[in-house]
């Protein structure tokens, strides 16, 4: 009996003692529960001030779009009435009149009638153009540009009469203007003066080629070439030298090649001979013994000996200890 009532006040003592330890870690846990809370807030917090800031920037972005499109609306809208202005009291711009023309009109920026690179602007000058005016009609230093309201592109850059600035040439339709091709037709890249390398060798011309590597025009018979398309000069290069045959490439028939596969009789430097006039059959170079050239049909072709094999001049082919005379 008496043990039974030490069980009943030990058990008694336990969960009294439980009870007292819950009750006072429960503030302890409310703590942790608040700053738990309190964090979750400030997360949120930062991450609403972070998309409200990107907010701002798209909109700031937005409102200088926008503010760009209605000044350029405004821009073409005061060309189109200043136009409308001139052409009722019958004034044309043309090189002549354009200087008067913008006296009346400054804020006016057009075509020029016939070349699609060239435009007016009434409201400024290019002074890398305008440079090469006759400043007076007594002081005559250069005339190769009629006025400072006459303005060029950039290549291969051409002026929009839609956005009226310069636009790559793939974006503008020229209609019947002259779309330029070459950057020699452009006037800041021509030579005004002496002791300047002639433009049409600092730019090879693709104008008339057909697709593809040529020889550059004006540099004779060189490993310089340049690649055309659609009228145009792409880029323009050095043939790197053949390794296998070691010795300098050239352009000739749309590509790079060396030396001994260039026909004598297409140029005096080429080292392959003609065929004309001799049987088919395997012949000799006389610059060298590791190759020879075969005849067919009239036609030559060049052909290296495998490695480590001479051609032989009595047997007519690549030979191990080949005799070649």
């Amino acid at each position: 009996m008496d043990n039974l009532r030490l069980l009943s006040a030990s058990t008694i003592i336990f969960f009294t003692l439980l009870l007292l330890t819950k009750i006072r870690s429960q503030p302890l846990i409310d703590n942790v529960d608040q700053q738990r809370s309190n964090i979750y807030t400030d997360m949120e917090i930062d991450k609403m001030k972070t998309l409200l800031n990107d907010f701002e920037d798209r909109l700031e972005k937005m409102t200088l779009q926008v503010n760009t499109v209605q000044a350029n609306k405004d821009s073409l809208y005061g060309n189109y009435v200043d136009l409308m202005r001139m052409y009722s009291m019958g004034e044309t711009p043309e090189d002549e009149t354009i200087d008067t023309i913008c006296s009346k009109h400054p804020e006016l920026i057009m075509k020029t009638s016939n070349d699609c690179h060239t435009y007016y602007n009434c409201s400024g000058e290019d002074t890398t153009l305008s440079a090469w005016i006759r400043l007076t009609q007594w002081i005559y230093i250069y005339n190769f540009w009629p006025s400072k309201y006459k303005h060029e592109c950039l290549y291969p850059f051409v002026f929009s009469t839609k956005t009226l600035q310069c636009e790559n040439y793939t974006d503008v339709d020229c209609g019947s203007r002259f779309l330029p091709t070459w950057e020699c037709r452009y006037f800041r890249n021509q030579c005004k003066l002496s002791h300047c390398i002639p433009c049409d060798v600092r730019f090879p011309n693709c104008e008339n080629k057909s697709d593809g590597l040529w020889p550059q025009p004006l540099r004779g018979f060189s490993p310089w070439y340049m690649i055309c398309e659609n009228n145009r000069t792409l880029t323009t290069g050095e043939c790197p030298d053949d390794k296998e045959w070691k010795a300098p490439s050239f352009p000739y028939n749309g590509e790079c090649v060396h030396l001994f596969v260039i026909p004598n009789d297409y140029d005096s430097n080429g080292l392959l001979p003609s065929c004309k006039e001799k049987v088919d059959g395997n012949y000799q170079y006389k610059e060298r013994c590791d190759a020879f050239y075969k005849c067919e049909n009239g036609t030559a072709s060049a052909i290296k000996c495998p490695q480590n094999t001479i051609f032989d001049s009595v047997k007519r082919s690549c030979e191990v200890g080949g005799i070649c005379s």
